[in-house]
């Protein structure tokens, strides 16, 4: 018998488990420890050693059979001992007739005890995966052999290659599809935006993405001094999302509507009414494009709707809303727009901002109607969004109160509330944000800012929803760019996981957008996973 191996000297130890033969002599017995089964070498050791030198053989040891024997099965326990991690390739070779009994030379096999290849001899592989999985390699290693320790170094890259895009100060921030793909294109103000002539005055900005080229550079278009707040969607129906920016100061709002080359038209100016108090957007009446909704401090509630033929707005349905109680006018101070029984036209919720009564509102036929009985509660005063917290389909409503935060939850044909003391959001964002399918509140923290993004501060925080709606406390903290102000969730590339738009920045401001990504690798396929990459990925 002959042991072959390369490169390396090491120091060998064989050792016999068990040959089985078939002999013509009955009751052979002579080379083993009993009839027909071989357990030792010709010496009668069950194990030996050998001294290997590079490309060398070694035929010191010996198997005794009797002639014409035929050999059924064999197993061998090769040990080694080198100075270095692996003793290269090995063959094993019974009789010396150059047909290797085992051999660990093969493509794929790598060297044997220390494998560094995958099975096609590549040391590095990769594949497409999603949440289904994939193989993306197979390893090979000696059918008993025991992997003392391993190490392998995993990288991800999502679809959607995210990053930070140097906007400058990001005052408001909003998504919208400006380009018609389909896809979602961050919308955001900076009210000093610096232009090439040397002025500076209120602009908006936007950017696309796409997997070949990523992102591309930031379109500005002026807009009117006053501008604030900003609400993106397609308001004069050409399917392309326009831009509306609450000008508090003037109680209206400043349009740019996108052009058919997708470049954002002059600004103009719709004026609201006076006392105006916020807008927003809906489709009122169901025909696909959106109308303008404004809320005032005197009470009222009014809905423009765009006239494709003149190019301008004009006042749709108007109602004034009353005080909870009492014939006196409502001093709005919130709303929100959504479908609240998960399809059909939009409903709007209007908050009074001195006793929180909250009331629901339809149009039909060009006029404002109230909800249905029992689609009122008392709870919110300011900053209210819509959510569904509880995944039933109905969107329930997030707000404000004096002491903390108010959950209200529908159930199509009315609200309960909970009250969330001690606790303030703003800038938040509502949704699955890892993509585990739970709703969580992201909440940004700046931290103690110092003016240099090398010495990261400030986090978002997530937030659960407990029993009825409550806001449970800080459950983890994530980290996507130093001075966090702003955050929004928004699938981006249409995969059906929301990325993370994150305005922040200190010496260096911008927009982070990245998604958070959670990926295991599972070795041996025993579906516990040795390795998981977590966290933000682009």
């Amino acid at each position: 018998m002959s042991i072959e191996k390369s490169d390396i000297t090491p120091f060998f130890v064989i050792s016999l488990m068990f040959l089985s033969v078939l002999s013509p002599i009955s009751g052979f017995t002579s080379a083993g420890a009993g009839q027909g089964i071989i357990t030792t070498f010709a010496d009668g050791n069950n194990s030996m050693s050998l001294m290997l030198n590079g490309g060398s053989t070694n035929s010191d040891s010996i198997l005794a059979l009797e002639q014409n024997s035929t050999v059924n099965d064999a197993v061998f326990e090769i040990s080694y001992s080198t100075t270095s991690s692996s003793p290269g390739d090995v063959t094993l070779d019974i009789g010396n007739d150059s047909q290797y009994e085992w051999a660990w030379n093969t493509l794929g096999y790598g060297n044997l005890g220390a494998q560094t290849e995958f099975s096609n001899g590549s040391t590095t592989t990769s594949g497409s995966i999603n949440s289904t999985g994939n193989m993306i390699g197979d390893i090979l290693l000696p059918s008993q052999g025991q992997i003392q320790y391993a190490e392998m170094y995993a990288e991800f890259a999502p679809d959607y290659g995210g990053g930070f895009v140097a906007t400058g100060v990001i005052d408001s921030l909003a998504v919208g599809d400006t380009d018609g793909d389909g896809l979602p294109e961050p919308v955001f103000l900076q009210r000093t935006h610096s232009w090439t002539n040397g002025t500076v005055s209120p602009a908006v900005g936007t950017f696309d993405w796409s997997s070949g080229n990523g992102f591309s550079a930031i379109s500005w278009s002026s807009i009117c001094d006053g501008a604030g707040e900003l609400v993106v969607a397609d308001f004069n129906d050409d399917g392309l999302d326009d831009v509306a920016s609450f000008d508090n100061t003037n109680a209206s709002a400043c349009m740019l509507f996108t052009q058919p080359n997708g470049s954002w038209g002059a600004n103009t100016n719709q004026s609201l009414g006076m006392g105006a108090s916020g807008i927003d957007s809906g489709d009122m009446d169901g025909d696909g494009d959106y109308e303008l909704i404004s809320i005032h401090s005197d009470g009222y509630l009014r809905e423009f709707v765009f006239n494709t033929q003149n190019g301008s707005f004009g006042l749709g349905a108007e109602s004034t809303v009353s005080a909870n109680g009492s014939a006196m006018q409502a001093t709005l101070g919130a709303l929100a727009v959504g479908k609240f029984w998960g399809s059909g036209n939009d409903t709007v919720v209007v908050a009074d901002s001195m006793d929180g009564h909250v009331t629901m509102w339809n149009v039909s036929q060009g006029n404002w109607v109230v909800g249905i009985p029992g689609s009122s509660f008392d709870c919110i005063k300011s900053g209210m969004t819509t959510l569904d917290w509880n995944g039933d389909g109905l969107l329930d409503v997030l707000g404000n109160t004096d002491m903390g935060v108010c959950t209200a939850t529908f159930n199509g044909t009315g609200w309960s509330t909970n009250q969330t003391n001690a606790v303030q959001l703003v800038n938040y964002s509502i949704g699955d944000w890892s993509g585990n399918g739970s709703i969580d509140i992201l909440q940004p923290l700046e931290g103690s800012t110092d003016g240099n993004d090398a010495t990261p501060t400030g986090y978002l925080q997530v937030r659960p929803f407990g029993v009825n709606g409550t806001i449970g406390s800080t459950s983890r903290t994530i980290f996507p760019h130093t001075a966090p102000k702003h955050v929004l969730l928004a699938d981006m590339d249409g995969d059906g996981l929301s990325e993370h738009l994150v305005a922040a920045g200190e010496s260096s401001k911008g927009l982070f957008i990245a998604g958070w990504h959670t990926v295991s690798l599972d070795f041996d396929m025993d579906n516990n996973a040795e390795c998981d990459l977590i966290g933000y990925a682009g």
